[in-house]
Parts: C-alpha cells; sequence; structure tokens
C-alpha cells in the first residue's frame, strides 16, 4: 500500500475549480443585487418626486367663478414658477406644454433633483449638479367649466435621460429607474 499524504494534483485542480465557480456565483448575485438595489432606490426617489410635482400642478389655480355681473369667468394659473421651490412668480403655471416637453430640457416643464430626490430648481448650475431630470407637460381638453388639465410628470437619472434625448424620446419611459406619472383635474365652478 501507498502512503497517500496530501492531495494529487487533479483533487487540487478540482477544488480550485469548484471554489472559483462558487466565488463566480457569489459575485454575479451581489452585482446583480446592486443593480435591483439601484433600480429600487431610482424608482422610489422618481415616485416620490413625481408625486410632488403633480400634487404642486394640482393645487394651482384652476376654475370658474361669477364675475360682478354673474358671468362665468375662467381663472387658470399661468404665471407660477413650478420649477422653484417654494413655487413663486415668473413661471408657465398650467399654461400648455409644447408637445415634447417630456422629452427634452423645456425652460418651465423641467427642474433637477439631486441624489436624494432634493429640488435643485433649474438653471444650467442645477443641471450640472443634478442625478435626476424632472419633467412635467400640461395639456388641455374641452373649455369652460368642464374643462380638463391633463398632467404628466416623468422623473428619470440624468444619464438616462441624455441617452435617450439621442435617439427616441418617448422610449424612455421604457428605460431602467424611470418614473412617469398621469393625472387630471377638471375646471369645477366655484
Amino acid at each position: 500500500m501507498r502512503d497517500r499524504r496530501g492531495f494529487t494534483l487533479v483533487e487540487a485542480v478540482v477544488a480550485l475549480a469548484l471554489v472559483a465557480a462558487v466565488g463566480v456565483s457569489v459575485s454575479t448575485a451581489l452585482l446583480a443585487s446592486r443593480a435591483m438595489a439601484v433600480h429600487d432606490r431610482d424608482q422610489a426617489i422618481g415616485r416620490v418626486a413625481a408625486q410632488a410635482r403633480l400634487a404642486t400642478l394640482t393645487s394651482l389655480a384652476f376654475q370658474t367663478i361669477a364675475a360682478a355681473d354673474g358671468s362665468a369667468v375662467a381663472v387658470t394659473d399661468t404665471t407660477t414658477d413650478v420649477s422653484a421651490d417654494p413655487p413663486g412668480p415668473g413661471g408657465t403655471g398650467l399654461g400648455a406644454s409644447p408637445s415634447d416637453a417630456l422629452w427634452r430640457d423645456t425652460p418651465g416643464y423641467v427642474d433637477y433633483l439631486d441624489a436624494t430626490g432634493r429640488d435643485l430648481g433649474w438653471g444650467a448650475g442645477a443641471r450640472q449638479q443634478a442625478a435626476y431630470v424632472r419633467r412635467w407637460a400640461i395639456g388641455r381638453q374641452g373649455s369652460g367649466a368642464g374643462e380638463v388639465a391633463l398632467f404628466a410628470v416623468l422623473v428619470a437619472p440624468v444619464s438616462t435621460a441624455a441617452r435617450a434625448a439621442v435617439g427616441d424620446g418617448p422610449r424612455l419611459i421604457d428605460q431602467p429607474g424611470v418614473v412617469l406619472l398621469r393625472g387630471a383635474r377638471v375646471r369645477q365652478a366655484s
């Protein structure tokens, strides 16, 4: 009988291959977990930021009031700058947006957010610091007391929005980390 102390070369290679396979599996799982965490964070920040902008838009004046002579007068806020925090004068309010406002940065319909979702405003300096871009579109249907204001708010990581701007803008909503929320408000008589 031979004395077998230690491992043969074949046993050592098999053991090394098993350790490598386990290592690759673990690292792949960690990378996938990291990607999912980033996606979930982007979705959470995007959803909160989009809901906040929808709330701001729906809070602006959009009603019909009675004038002194009894006639109905439509009142619509078209001067509030909602890209500032807090909103102030000098903006577009509920003015109808260009048709591509969700796909490109349009003054009056865009602002930027930092990595935590905090509002940075809309200027060039804000864009340079931004982790996310928030864009919104406003449309209208009908007129008078039944008129409807339609809102869409898109929040996307800046890098994702920049890549989509070069190509097909509407495909931006299919990208990871992008949130699109829609809302509407009916003009009521007061």
